[in-house]
Parts: structure tokens; sequence; C-alpha cells
């Protein structure tokens, strides 16, 4: 390639490479939220259809596995908030280890400093009584651009009463 075609290579590449990040260096792409779902009770992997989780019983335990990608940006805060507080209870997980992981964290709420893109965290989700349309909000905020800095996926989370076996 002759030098007269290189220069003008060379500068919309670089062109190119700069325009998919802002002045502060942070990469302008919304965060991802991904969820799996493992009941525990009967040792099966719970699929989803759209958003909605295959049906459980009352008392059953799902495990949820939840990971965040702030797509190079950093993670400031992770939300798992459930649409009924009074008939679900979460399983965090040892709290020594959620005070090495986050700046701070109050029920479904913890909060990060941004040194972490990505954020993997296993909960458990215990259903105490069968609810219309009850569902889970997964939300992360990162350090990029208020247009690209926010996420959220919503699960519904449906749960019947166990079958009395005759």
């Amino acid at each position: 390639m002759k030098l007269q075609h290189l220069i003008p290579a060379a500068v919309a590449a670089a062109a190119l490479s700069l325009s998919s990040c802002n002045p502060t260096g942070t990469s302008e792409a919304t965060p991802r939220i991904g969820v799996a779902a493992i009941n525990l009770a009967t040792q099966d992997t719970l699929g989803f259809t759209g958003n909605r989780l295959d049906t459980v019983c009352v008392g059953d335990t799902i495990q949820f596995q939840s990971i965040v990608d702030g797509m190079y940006n950093g993670l400031l805060e992770y939300h798992i908030v459930s649409s009924d507080t009074a008939h679900v209870e979460f399983l965090w997980g040892d709290e020594n280890k959620l005070d090495s992981i986050f700046n701070s964290h109050e029920g479904g709420s913890f909060y990060l400093d941004g040194q972490y893109s990505q954020l993997f965290f296993p909960f458990k989700y215990i259903v105490k009584d069968s609810i219309k349309d009850l569902s889970i909000t997964f939300a992360a905020l990162t350090d990029a651009s208020a247009e690209y800095s926010q996420a959220s996926l919503k699960i519904y989370t449906p749960a019947r009463n166990k079958r009395v076996e005759e």
C-alpha cells in the first residue's frame, strides 16, 4: 500500500475506534443482564418462555445465577427486587463475602465502586405463597453516559401450591 493511502486509512481507523467511546473513556454500550434458574427441590433447571419462568411450587427454593456485564463500563449498582416482598424470601449468601465484594448492600440493593465491569451473582429465592403475576426485576447501573448507563430485566415467577398426593 502506498504511503498516500496508508495515512488516510490510519486516520479513519483511529476515528472509528474513538467514535465508540466518549471523552471520559467509557464505552457507549448499555449493560446486559442474564439469568438462569435451578429448582433445588427437584434439582431441575427451569426454563424461560419469553420473560416467564417455568411454574414452581410454593416453598421450593430456586437458585438464580445472575450475571451483569457492564460492557467495558464500571458497575456502580445492582438491584434485585420482588414485586411482593411479603411473600418472598431472598437468601443473598454469606455476609462476609457480600462485604468483600460490595461497598455496601441492603436488601436487594448492591453498590459497587466501578472497578469491575462484570458481576456473577448467585442467590436463592423462596416463594411462600401463590401470587398472581409475581415477578423479580433486575436492574444495573454503570458509569457510562446517562443514555447508556442503565438496564433492567423483569422476570415473572409463577408459583402454585403443591399438589397433595392421594
